[in-house]
């Protein structure tokens, strides 16, 4: 038995209408099996912001009628010598020759031959029909095929964009529900990246982009097989609410009840996806978006070489940094949609946020550290000016001159300084940055603070590449 389902749209029938009220060939045994045939002819379209894609696909499928050749002949003959119209040629939107003498497609008719009522519940209509027509076999076989311009929403996950990759699905069902006693499934065949066009140019021995954006990497296709009853109560039960105790005939329920399609346990739903697997470009990507970020960072990185005492050039280089990443975050936000979730860009741009306000509140405390360290020195100058002897004061080589004392005190700082420090003041010489009133204190916050940024700009990137 075999049950018409209820509230398809119309404009996602894949089968012409002509054919929608012809029985299916009986069958013996395993039930009547659908091969499922799919070759991309073209990817036009991946919108991600929008979850669509545009695809002319060229779908094929197969089975056995032992009754359809005796019906194709019948009414071919009957359209050559004049005692009956062809309602339905084998080549669709043709008009077959009343001269022919062969049994070619283009040449006969196919009226009251069985087609499977396909239907593309993901597509978005309307649909175009490039061309279709039916192949029917002398050894009880039938082939349809059908090349479709269409446009279909999917599912899509952007968690490790720009590195990521999709699962484009064409979702293919029948119109009808089955019982046991005549099951109408689908079972893969063939299938393509590429079809009817040749993707090369003549001379270009390179690969070619086919869609702007990604890299088509495989199509394949899983046949579906599932109680109705089973799949209608996954959709109520997970995703809404059960049914009204007084429901007279509900959708979904403990009880099973034959009246009802959506109850009746000995119904199923066949159906076939159609997978296009695709790998984002991520070049485009890296190279415009995730390779400024870094360097923002490297530029952010100079606040720490530095002199403490200039507080307004490491703010003014951080600021700097945070109006250009904004500009970046907003170039990126155009392109993708309102997730729920973040991405890897998004986490890269937020961590790079956090390490320029951290340079600005380090910076603060250097320069903190450094005039408290400077008015030390002034205050313990002041008080040893009175105490040195005139003479002594004013011979260049005393140890007791305030000059000196301050220079002495550097030097002394200098000598015990890590490597780090060293290696900060020799940055500051190449910057042309002679201004050494720095402290030790000042010198070891920034050198710990550049190996902290540093290590978390690595230890995040890595996290973020493998989310």
């Amino acid at each position: 038995m075999v049950v018409a389902s209820a509230g398809v749209v119309e404009a996602q029938h894949l089968t012409p209408l002509s054919y929608q009220t012809v029985n299916p060939p009986t069958t013996e045994g395993e039930g009547l099996k659908i091969y499922t045939s799919s070759l991309l002819e073209r990817l036009l379209k991946v919108d991600d912001k929008a979850y669509e894609f545009n695809a002319i696909m060229f779908l094929y499928f197969s089975w056995k009628d032992t009754g359809a050749r005796e019906k194709m002949e019948k009414s071919t003959l009957a359209y050559r010598n004049g005692t009956g119209e062809c309602y339905m040629p084998c080549i669709a939107d043709s008009t077959p020759s009343a001269s022919a003498s062969s049994f070619s497609p283009e040449f006969s008719c196919c009226d009251d031959i069985w087609l499977p009522q396909v239907v593309a519940y993901n597509l978005l209509p309307p649909f175009h029909t490039q061309f279709d027509g039916i192949v029917v076999g002398t050894d009880g076989t039938v082939g349809w095929y059908k090349s479709l311009y269409a446009r279909y929403f999917t599912g899509m996950e952007f968690r490790n964009f720009p590195l990521d990759s999709q699962r484009l699905q064409i979702s293919l069902g029948l119109n009808t529900v089955s019982d046991a006693s005549q099951e109408i499934s689908f079972i893969p065949s063939a299938s393509s990246t590429a079809f009817m066009m040749r993707q090369g140019i003549e001379g270009h021995k390179g690969a070619l982009d086919s869609v702007s954006g990604w890299e088509i990497k495989e199509v394949s296709m899983e046949a579906v097989e599932v109680p109705l009853m089973e799949a209608v109560e996954y959709f109520i039960y997970d995703f809404g609410n059960g049914p009204a105790n007084r429901d007279p005939l509900p959708m979904a329920g403990n009880k099973s009840n034959s009246a009802s399609p959506f109850t009746n346990p000995e119904l199923k739903h066949y159906g076939i996806n159609v997978y296009i697997d695709v790998k984002r470009m991520s070049d485009y990507y890296i190279i415009n978006q995730i390779v400024p970020i870094y360097v923002l960072v490297l530029v952010s990185i100079l606040t720490y070489f530095h002199n403490p005492s200039k507080l307004d050039v490491r703010i003014g280089v951080n600021v700097t940094c945070f109006l250009a990443l904004t500009g970046i975050k907003w170039v990126v936000n155009r392109e993708l949609p309102n997730s729920s979730y973040p991405t890897t860009v998004s986490m890269i741009i937020v961590t790079s946020y956090a390490l320029f306000g951290f340079a600005v509140v380090e910076s603060l405390v250097v320069y903190t550290v450094y005039k408290a360290k400077k008015q030390e020195e002034e205050e313990e100058g002041k008080e040893e000016i009175p105490e040195v002897d005139s003479k002594v004061a004013s011979h260049p080589s005393s140890p007791r001159s305030p000059t000196l004392i301050k220079q002495g005190g550097l030097q002394t700082i200098l000598s015990n300084s890590k490597k780090w420090s060293s290696f900060s003041k020799g940055i500051r010489k190449i910057k042309g940055d002679h201004d050494f009133e720095v402290t030790e204190t000042a010198i070891i916050i920034d050198m710990c603070s550049l190996t902290l940024v540093a290590l978390t700009s690595v230890i995040s990137s890595a996290i973020y590449f493998n989310y």
